[in-house]
């Protein structure tokens, strides 16, 4: 697992502007992509450092005037530093809504193969769908039934909360987008020791077992009253 290189893509509103984080990020020795800040894209396999990117789904409100995705370049778990770093100034300048999210590419090249590409997403959404609803049920309500993580796979599909299509581009990738959006490193490192192990076991032939047959995710609605009352 320490060996598995993993990409973080943390989805925030943030006070200051896209160009304004990049310069945060390089005054504390993070090395950033420039080819990719706000709506600019990096051209193919141009992943040598952070990049600030605008997405469209994120939400704005009140000072935190601006939507910021922020992607890390590929990461060991030996790197995580960085993270920790990026995170400090994201959490100095930036909060997180229900409009946001927390995504993770683990690198999987030891599951792709291209004749055989049917078989090997056949397994994946087995094992997949044993762990789906218990980890449903650790997320807020913004992530159950979102739009943006649906149940189950559908590998034409990357709007789900397990996202095959990258595993089978030239990233290699399988992506996590259940998680709900946070700036705290505990949660996120947890998170992706989970993606990775999950990999793992899949490279390694380890099937899962279930663990609460029981659970299930059909929660009654519940009352909310904002601080605004209304």
């Amino acid at each position: 697992m320490k060996q598995r290189k993993f990409g973080v893509e943390i989805e925030y509103i943030s006070k200051i502007s896209h160009q304004e984080m990049v310069i945060q990020l390089k005054k504390n020795n993070l090395v950033v992509d420039d080819y990719a800040t706000g709506r600019i894209r990096c051209p193919q396999d141009c992943y040598s450092g952070w990049q600030v990117k605008t997405d469209g789904s994120i939400t704005v409100q009140g000072e935190y005037g601006y939507g910021i995705e922020l992607v890390s370049p590929p990461i060991l778990f030996s790197q995580l530093n960085s993270l920790k770093v990026a995170l400090m100034i994201a959490n100095k300048f930036g909060a997180v809504n229900s409009s946001c999210g927390l995504h993770v590419h683990v690198s999987s090249p030891d599951l792709y193969h291209a004749h055989n590409d049917s078989e090997t997403s056949r397994r994946i959404i087995t094992e997949w769908g044993k762990v789906e609803q218990t980890i449903f049920s650790y997320m807020p309500f913004s992530r159950r039934g979102n739009v943006n993580c649906k149940g189950g796979i559908n590998p034409s599909d990357r709007y789900h909360a397990l996202n095959l299509n990258p595993l089978f581009s030239p990233r290699r990738t399988i992506e996590f987008r259940a998680h709900s959006a946070t700036l705290n490193y505990n949660k996120i490192v947890a998170w992706i020791m989970f993606c990775s192990k999950f990999i793992d076991r899949l490279v390694n032939k380890q099937p899962l077992g279930l663990v609460d047959p029981q659970m299930i995710l059909k929660v009654g609605p519940k009352m909310l009253t904002p601080k605004d009352g209304t």
